[in-house]
């Protein structure tokens, strides 16, 4: 009986950061699980800015711990200063440096505080784009193509209909988005 096999679904898997390409686990006609991964990017270099970041985000907790311990020392001095004020021991200039001076650390913790959570949000911005060096299945299913094909792996790409010179990373990209006018599910999946 002739006939037409359609998909009851089609995905496009693609990187989400550009590098070279370390390995392809699944070539086409495989059959794929969901969560499998099917191919790996160099991540060496989001590797390293997951490490710059968790780094960070450590300085900036023992920054508060540092900044904690001072206001403490500062409330506890205040305290002392205020019960020497009372007993008519020291002038009110003295208490008020004091209060000041905890004041400031009381802003610097505030500041400390602020810090760590950008820090935590770089982290885990790291951590996502260290993520999106594994490419991996949506759902399972057959490998039906790669997008692009071996154009991506091309620099120089000269008299095709149309263009005058190009190269195949920049091809690729216009092939998809050629591709994405029309009524199919295109997925960028990490």
């Amino acid at each position: 009986l002739p006939g037409e096999v359609i998909p009851s679904y089609r995905f496009i898997v693609a990187s989400r950061v550009s590098g070279r390409l370390l390995e392809i686990n699944r070539r086409i006609g495989d059959r794929v699980a969901a969560g499998e991964v099917l191919a790996r990017v160099d991540d060496e270099e989001h590797r390293q800015a997951v490490l710059e970041a968790d780094a960070d985000l450590g300085t900036a907790r023992a920054s508060l711990a540092e900044t904690t311990e001072q206001l403490e020392q500062a409330a506890r001095e205040l305290a002392r200063l205020q019960t020497l004020e009372d007993r008519q021991l020291i002038s009110r200039a003295e208490v008020e440096r004091a209060r000041s001076a905890r004041d400031a650390l009381v802003s610097r913790q505030k500041l400390a505080r602020a810090q760590i959570e950008q820090r935590e949000a770089a982290l885990s911005s790291a951590r996502i784009r260290l993520g999106y060096a594994t490419l991996t299945a949506p759902r399972p299913g057959i490998v039906a193509e790669r997008f692009g094909g071996q154009t991506l792996d091309t620099m120089g790409i000269e008299n095709f209909v149309s263009v005058i010179e190009t190269e195949g990373p920049k091809f690729a990209n216009a092939l998809e988005q050629h591709v994405r006018q029309y009524d199919v599910d295109v997925m960028n999946a990490q």
